[in-house]
């Protein structure tokens, strides 16, 4: 679950091309699980719960010098579904519907610090603050609740939230709690949404799940459709606490799938990061 911003780094070129020189984080703050977007001409990122609040932000002039907004939280309040006086946010994900932004995000559900789902809130401004619905987006507690949601608008107007069942939530233990025994699924679901970017159309499917060269899970999936009218799908394998954790990528011919594993992104080792996860992008997938 853990990432930070990368400045101005292509995922298309880093398929194909690894350094051993060292980057410079554009944020140096603990700032987990950025996702970003283009307001205008400033750039938006918004993060993890952390440094006091539960949905941070980072603004940007040119997507190379951020600025945290602290003490700026653009979801003071979870919804009346979560766990609203520990709610812990994580991989928030904000998107453009014509004058509303719409911000997803995963947080701990009723009055538990067990399991994860999924809510959604609006604003008429992109730094919020963002209203939260009542009722949670997802929530399959039977599975182990759900994290890691990612908005994507495909070529034809048809928005779609990709996220991940947290599965390792019910594994059988050790680290990130699916190493030992029988491992869970930790499958990424695709799931169909109206103009509203929040109602949900038909049932979710399955488009990717783990497998043992995955280690215990994969999740923060995030999809782009490149110019070449292929979808790909970035997600993270492994688990954040091990140097194994990763970007990784697959890739299909149609939105809704088969998506055919490609390989390693981003690894440790690699710009002298450790665990790197959490590929966001913009729309056209070449910012992260």
């Amino acid at each position: 679950m853990r990432s930070f911003l990368l400045p101005s780094t292509l995922l298309s070129l880093l398929a194909t091309v690894v350094t051993s020189i060292p980057v410079t984080p554009a944020i140096s703050a603990d700032f987990p699980d950025p996702s970003i977007i283009k307001v205008g001409s400033t750039w938006y990122a918004f993060a993890t719960a952390g440094n006091g609040v539960n949905v941070q932000i980072a603004t940007s002039p040119d997507f190379n010098t951020w600025t945290l907004q602290s003490g700026k939280d653009a979801l003071p309040q979870t919804g009346a579904w979560s766990n609203t006086a520990s709610p812990t946010v994580w991989g928030p994900d904000v998107i453009r519907v014509g004058n509303t932004f719409v911000l997803y995000y995963a947080a701990y559900q009723g009055n538990q610090s067990r399991f994860h789902c999924i809510g959604a809130a609006t604003s008429s401004n992109i730094m919020g603050p963002y209203t939260p619905l009542a009722h949670a987006w997802a929530c399959p507690t039977e599975r182990g609740g759900a994290i890691d949601p990612a908005g994507f608008r495909d070529s034809n107007g048809q928005r779609f939230v990709a996220y991940k069942i947290d599965g390792n939530a019910i594994g059988t233990g050790g680290t990130c709690g699916n190493e030992e025994g029988q491992k869970q699924p930790t499958p990424l679901l695709l799931q169909a949404v109206g103009s509203d970017g929040i109602t949900p159309q038909g049932q979710p499917t399955t488009i990717l799940d783990r497998d043992d060269s995955d280690g215990p899970l994969i999740e923060a999936p995030n999809l782009v459709r490149n110019p070449h009218g292929q979808y790909v799908l970035y997600y993270s394998s492994d688990c954040y606490l091990n140097p194994g954790y990763d970007v990784k990528y697959a890739t299909a011919d149609r939105v809704s799938g088969p998506y055919h594993k490609q390989g390693v992104v981003l690894k440790s080792g690699d710009f002298g990061l450790t665990a790197p996860g959490g590929a966001g992008t913009n729309d056209d997938g070449t910012k992260s």
